[in-house]
């Protein structure tokens, strides 16, 4: 499944219009048509649409943008567990570029490095 669709499939297992849909994400109808057809999401509006997935029982639906944000960027993304407390969050990684090896970025994503 690709990312509009998936888009378009989490609006309606959510139950919402394309207005509604776009209140929630807090951008315009005219965006969320355009994510469901001709220009899928980028950046933090696919951080959003994980969390939204994530939050609302549709893994499969998560997984789909947490994929399509860790090839935008070049790299694995490590998204806050849903289930936490919105105060709880994940501390960006200091200095991405300088990040040679996956097990770098491990360490650095927990404080080690």
């Amino acid at each position: 499944m690709n990312v509009a669709e998936s888009v378009r499939e989490l609006r309606n297992a959510l139950g919402e219009s394309q207005q509604a849909f776009a209140c929630r994400m807090r951008t315009a109808i005219r965006t969320i048509a355009r994510y469901e057809t001709a220009r899928p999401p980028k950046g933090k509006a696919l951080a959003d649409l994980f969390r939204i997935a994530a939050n609302n029982g549709n893994p499969e639906l998560a997984n789909v943008f947490r994929e399509a944000l860790a090839r935008e960027i070049g790299m694995p993304i490590y998204l806050p567990h849903p289930g936490l407390p919105a105060n709880e969050t994940c501390e960006p990684m200091k200095d991405a570029d300088s990040i040679d090896s996956p097990e770098r970025a491990d360490a650095e994503y927990q404080g080690l490095a």
